[in-house]
């Protein structure tokens, strides 16, 4: 009798966490995800990360869209101008730039990278 009532005791032990705690984590994550998505298929993204890459380089950076992709980030018609002393234009033109990260060395105040595609 004892052992009936010992799994059955675990088995509502396990449904609690499960009810209490998984199931509104995961319910959590996936709106952030949603979110993030929807957020990053606005314009502001994309004019927020030029200005923070020019203000960082001191030189022009445009970028015109942002996108996530699974772990990596998108971008999309990336240009650099070129130095002030150079013939007017861009220095650098690309269709798309793709960055993964490594997320949890990037929440540690890490900089790496595991792709970094052209």
């Amino acid at each position: 009798m004892s052992v009936t009532t010992s799994s059955e005791s675990r088995t509502k032990v396990a449904r609690n966490i499960l009810k209490t705690i998984i199931l509104p984590l995961c319910l959590i994550l996936s709106l952030l995800y949603l979110a993030l998505k929807i957020y990053l298929a606005s314009p502001y993204p994309a004019a927020q990360l030029s200005r923070l890459l020019t203000s960082y380089l001191q030189q022009r950076v445009q970028v015109s869209a942002v996108q996530i992709s699974g772990t990596s980030l998108l971008l999309r018609e990336v240009s650099l101008a070129n130095p002030a002393d150079f013939p007017k234009g861009n220095l650098v033109y690309l269709d798309s730039l793709v960055i993964a990260p490594n997320w949890w060395a990037l929440l540690l105040g890490r900089k790496s990278f595991c792709l970094i595609d052209l």
